[in-house]
């Protein structure tokens, strides 16, 4: 008689139906057998509710990505400056033909919570009484200040709808949000100044959010033109997208 509770056997039932269907999917695309030509390539955090594929709606070989704590690209101990790790990433996904790069915030993100709106983080980079989530950010001293000195709390609101976002649920959610974008952006500009020596500008990185809370889509695009997000369930809804914009960013 088997000693497994029922969780435990559904628990590994369903990861041998997910590795089968990924399988699966692999072999009947004889593209993926030779190579791999990803078009997107994805900064994004370490967050169990943060799985790429599922939320831009794709399948294997379509998203290169590099995942961590807080999705940052910033080296250990120096603030500001790239991690070999992330510099090994940004030049082979150029390498392998990537064109977009995109740097994704998420909502409710316990990293930047507590290492960030808490303020537990020194403007030098050392964490400290927050626990693991300070030590973790603690070494992102320059994006934490460049994003608590553009963003703070009492105009916090302005920010988020200037940029067409909507407000969190309370004062302090909305202080969040706009410390996770303006963190995403310092991670854009660094990878961008990267990728633009590497490429001689031939590639791009992005700025999306994906929102965990109660909104009408949960993913959103910044269009650089209009330098407001956009809804990406509203796509070819100029009415609702981008406030009016005919130059929606809006992708498939």
């Amino acid at each position: 008689m088997s000693s497994q509770t029922p969780a435990a056997h559904d628990y590994k039932k369903s990861i041998f139906e997910g590795m089968k269907s990924i399988n699966d999917a692999y072999a009947a695309d004889p593209a993926l057998h030779t190579g791999q030509k990803p078009s997107r390539a994805y900064v994004y955090c370490s967050d169990s509710r943060n799985p790429i594929e599922q939320i831009v709606g794709v399948g294997p070989g379509k998203v290169f990505g590099y995942r961590n704590i807080g999705n940052s690209l910033e080296q250990q101990g120096e603030p500001g400056t790239l991690s070999q790790d992330a510099i090994n990433w940004l030049t082979y996904a150029a390498h392998i033909g990537v064109r977009e790069f995109i740097i994704l915030g998420h909502g409710n993100c316990g990293c930047i919570n507590n290492a960030y709106a808490c303020n537990c983080v020194e403007d030098h980079g050392h964490g400290h009484g927050h626990g693991m989530e300070a030590d973790i950010l603690g070494t992102m001293g320059k994006s934490k200040k460049f994003a608590t000195d553009l963003v703070k709390a009492e105009d916090a609101a302005d920010y988020l709808t200037k940029l067409g976002l909507p407000l969190g649920a309370t004062p302090a959610a909305t202080h969040v949000k706009a410390i996770t974008i303006a963190h995403a952006f310092y991670q854009q500009k660094l990878a961008q100044d990267f990728l633009n020596k590497l490429t001689n500008g031939a590639v791009e990185v992005k700025v999306e959010y994906f929102e965990l809370e109660a909104t009408p889509c949960g993913m959103w695009a910044y269009d650089a033109n209009d330098k407001k997000f956009c809804n990406l369930a509203q796509k070819g809804k100029d009415s609702e997208c981008c406030g009016g914009s005919s130059s929606c960013c809006c992708r498939g």
